[in-house]
Order: structure tokens, then C-alpha cells, then sequence
């Protein structure tokens, strides 16, 4: 390609999206509408951060510059496919392709750091939580910024440089709606093996890098987090799996409550009902968790669904009121024997028969008299 005719015009034909489509005009107004939307809520944004003193922090200023790179990023291509969609001309000059190639090389690059930037911030602010103020100072916002504006206008200048400076030889037509350095060496009379090698290296550094560097402090993120969740779960499964379940375990706290009623009363609601009296309440606690002993009780369990004083209590959870003739034995059906509702929301009565009302004393003195 090298020695052709240059040609003399210095402006470009941009072509545009999708040439032959009839209907292109949808997807004009669908990109402009999408620009409107983009501009619009990227502004708001920004104003926002700027106007509130609580968005003052390093988070919300890196993200103001994102949406400061976002907002020129899509304005340095869509305005111009804009103008020559509603006018319809074509044509680019030289320095306006320059400048599209420019923006686009900068913003690109400034964006791929500032995102790997925010990474670190959110790497700091989870796994150096009381350090984070002392590290992401005002000072260090600032050279986070600079750094990512800096180092993607280096980058776009050389790329910039490098590319407008080709001979331009036979067709100056762009098959695309704004300037790019892939379609600009296409047209070129110089041959560019060399140099795509090189665009494709830098192109290769500036999304690995950044990515890996994402990518490994999101992973240090979630290494945190599943340390703190250990640290605060483990010690409440352990007891569970290595000793709750445990027969000798279990026994040992049977024996407790046997032995401190009012222990078993607070456990499992733990209030006396109005009807038991202290000597009550510590004869019924006095029964351990036994197998059925007795037929009566397992006569008057089946029978308890019809009997007027039992009842369904949620779903599941049975509470039956046992009647007297049920002897002492025959109460170890109940496990935890509580004070009130036990463990399984049974109710008991007060088994002592109760004495006769004495006849007045006046009655008394008559009958004898």
C-alpha cells in the first residue's frame, strides 16, 4: 500500500450506521433518545454531589468523575452523528476526526482506571474499615483522579499522533458514524502491521490490568466477608452440632430442671398459672421426661381432640387440660413439667382434691344445741 497516490482533500465521509437499512431513521432516534437519558441523569448526578455537603466523601467523588467521563465520552461522538443525521451531510474535517479520536482514546483509558481506582476504594472502606479515612484522605481523592485524566490523555495523545498523521490514499469514506484509528489505518496508504500489534498490546494492558486488579480486590472483599461470617457463626453452630445434640448433654439438662423447677419455669414461659400455689408448682415440677406409663393417659390423649378443654394452639402445638384421676406416674408424659404451658404447651391441674367449704361457726352451734 505504501507509494500511492495521496489524495488531496483533507476531509472525511463518515458513512454513518447501517448504510442501506431503510428505516435507519429508528435507530438514529433511538440513540438520541438514549443520549438525552445519559446526559440528563448524569448531570443530576453531578449537581447532586456538588450541591450536598454528605455526598462530600471519597466514594461520591470518584463517582462524580465517572459520571464527568461518562458525560464527555458519549458527547464526543453522538452530537456530530446528530448534526448529520438531521442535516443531511456527511463530512468530517480532518481536525474534527483528530479531536473524536482523542476523546475517545482519553475518556476510554481514564475510565478503565478510575473503575479500578473505585475497586481499591471499596477494598479499603470493607478490609481496612478503621483506617480508611487516614488512607482515602481528600489529598489521595485528588491524585486518584489526576492519575486516571493523566494517564488516559498520555495514552490518547501518542495513539492520536500516530494515527492522523497516516497518508491517506484513493476513498477518504469512514464505513462507520464517527472517527476511529482501526477504520483511519484501513484507508491509509502506509502499511500498519507494526503499529496494530502495538495498539493491540496497549488495548490488552489497559482491560486485563485493570480488570485483574478488579477483580483481586473484590476477591479480598468477599474473603473478609466470609471471615467475619465465620467468625460471628461458628461459635453458634458449635454448641448445636457437638454438644446439644448429644444424649449425655441432653440428660445433664433434664436433671437441672428436674431439680430447679423455677429454672424450667423461666425456660419455657415460666410464669404460675393463677390456680397453682408454690407447694403446687414444686410437686409438678418434680416429674422427668418418661415414656407413657399408664393406659389412662394415652386413653384421654386420643380422646383430647373431642374434650372441651383442648385445643389446637398455631399449627401444630397441642394444649390439653389433663383431668384429676390422672395419678402422678402417669404425668411423666409431659417431659419439661413447667409451671405454666410446658414444652409442649400442656397445661395441668392441681391434682389435690379439693376439702369441702366448713359450715359456718353460728350453724355449727345450733345443730349441737
Amino acid at each position: 500500500m505504501e507509494g500511492g497516490n495521496e489524495t488531496v482533500t483533507t476531509d472525511f465521509i463518515l458513512s454513518g450506521l447501517f448504510p442501506n437499512v431503510k428505516y435507519v431513521s429508528i435507530l438514529i432516534y433511538t440513540i438520541i433518545l438514549i443520549y438525552l437519558v445519559a446526559v440528563t441523569r448524569n448531570f443530576i448526578l453531578l449537581f447532586l454531589i456538588w450541591i450536598h455537603l454528605r455526598l462530600h466523601t471519597p466514594m461520591y467523588f470518584l463517582l462524580s468523575q465517572l459520571s464527568l467521563v461518562d458525560l464527555a465520552f458519549i458527547s464526543s461522538t453522538v452530537p456530530k452523528m446528530m448534526i448529520n443525521f438531521l442535516s443531511g451531510r456527511k463530512n468530517i474535517t480532518h481536525l474534527a476526526c483528530g479531536t473524536q479520536i482523542f476523546f475517545f482514546f482519553t475518556l476510554g483509558g481514564a475510565e478503565c482506571i478510575l473503575l479500578t481506582l473505585m475497586a481499591y476504594n471499596r477494598y479499603v472502606s470493607v478490609c481496612h474499615p478503621l483506617r480508611y479515612v487516614v488512607i482515602m484522605n481528600h489529598r489521595v481523592c485528588l491524585q486518584m483522579a489526576l492519575v486516571s485524566w493523566i494517564g488516559g490523555i498520555l495514552a490518547s495523545t501518542a495513539h492520536t499522533t500516530y494515527t492522523m498523521s497516516l497518508p491517506i490514499c484513493g476513498s477518504r469514506e469512514i464505513y462507520h458514524s464517527f472517527c476511529e484509528m482501526p477504520t483511519i489505518m484501513k484507508i491509509s496508504c502506509k502499511d500498519t502491521s507494526t503499529y496494530e500489534l502495538v495498539v493491540f498490546v496497549m488495548g490488552i494492558a489497559f482491560i486485563i490490568v485493570p480488570f485483574g486488579l478488579i477483580m483481586a480486590s473484590y476477591s479480598f472483599i468477599f474473603l473478609t466477608a466470609v471471615s467475619v461470617f465465620c467468625t460471628v457463626l461458628t461459635p453458634m453452630l458449635n454448641p448445636l452440632n457437638y454438644s446439644l445434640r448429644n444424649k449425655d448433654v441432653v440428660g445433664a439438662f433434664q436433671k437441672i430442671l428436674r431439680k430447679h423447677p423455677f429454672l424450667g419455669g423461666f425456660l419455657y414461659s415460666g410464669r404460675p398459672t393463677p390456680t397453682q400455689s408454690q407447694g403446687d408448682i414444686g410437686r409438678n415440677n418434680n416429674t422427668g421426661g418418661g415414656q407413657l406409663s399408664s393406659p389412662k393417659v394415652s386413653s384421654h390423649m386420643k380422646s383430647c381432640s373431642s374434650h372441651s378443654g383442648c385445643r389446637v394452639a398455631g399449627a401444630s402445638l397441642l394444649s390439653c387440660v389433663l383431668p384429676p384421676p390422672i395419678a402422678q406416674g402417669d404425668r411423666q408424659i409431659l417431659g419439661f413439667v413447667t409451671p405454666g404451658p410446658g414444652l409442649l404447651g400442656l397445661r395441668h391441674w392441681n391434682h389435690s382434691p379439693r376439702a369441702a367449704p366448713s359450715p359456718p361457726r353460728r350453724a355449727a352451734a345450733r345443730a349441737t344445741t
